[in-house]
C-alpha cells in the first residue's frame, strides 16, 4: 500500500494493536543510530509529547514510547521509516551472506572418493 494513501493530511488509517505491537518490536530492532529519527519524527508530528517529563529514575538511554497517545499520521510515519530502515537491513545481510557462500564455495576443493 502506497504511502499517500495512509497520509490524507491529518487523517490516516487507524492502526490496529498488532500493528502496534509489530511497530514496537520492530523500532527495538534499529540500530541505536537509526532511533534518533524515530525520535525526531515523534518530536516533529506531535509537539505536545515532547513537553512530558521525564521520570527522574527513567535510564537517559531508553526511550518509552505510548503508541496509544500518538496520531496515526505519525505512527504510519513510523511505520514507514522503520520499514524501510529494516528493508535495508535486511538487503545488507542478503549481500553478506551471499559473498560468503560465494567465497566458502570458490575456495572449498572437491574430494574424489
Amino acid at each position: 500500500m502506497p504511502s499517500e494513501a495512509w497520509d490524507l493530511g491529518d487523517e490516516a488509517l487507524q492502526m490496529t494493536y498488532d500493528e502496534k505491537q509489530q511497530l514496537s518490536l520492530d523500532i527495538n530492532r534499529l540500530p541505536g543510530l537509526k532511533l534518533g529519527r524515530v525520535v525526531h519524527i515523534i518530536q516533529r508530528r506531535e509537539p505536545a509529547a515532547g513537553d512530558a517529563h521525564a521520570d527522574a529514575d527513567a535510564d537517559p538511554n531508553e526511550i518509552e514510547i505510548d503508541f496509544e497517545t500518538l496520531k496515526p499520521t505519525t505512527l504510519r510515519e513510523l511505520q514507514q521509516y522503520v520499514k524501510s530502515c529494516l528493508y535495508k537491513k535486511f538487503k545488507k545481510f542478503q549481500s553478506r551472506l551471499r559473498l560468503q557462500v560465494a567465497h566458502k564455495a570458490s575456495t572449498t576443493t572437491p574430494v574424489a572418493f
